[in-house]
């Protein structure tokens, strides 16, 4: 089946949802997620504040008591 021109997205559409994808398989943990995406950690941190407002909460400090 032929894809049609309105259902393809730009590379920069593409490349957001996978990022914040991956981000959200591992927790948030920006360390993991640029290892798997190979990114540096900084290009990583420079595309998430482009995003602005997208980048998913961070994550819990497991140390911290609940409460």
């Amino acid at each position: 089946p032929a894809l049609s021109p309105e259902s393809l997205k730009s590379l920069e559409v593409v490349e957001r949802a996978h990022i914040l994808s991956t981000l959200s398989a591992v927790d948030g943990n920006r360390a993991l997620a640029s290892r798997i995406l190979k990114l540096d950690r900084k290009t990583l941190s420079r595309k998430l504040k482009s995003y602005a407002g997208s980048e998913p909460p961070p994550r819990p400090r497991m140390d911290s008591a609940p409460g």
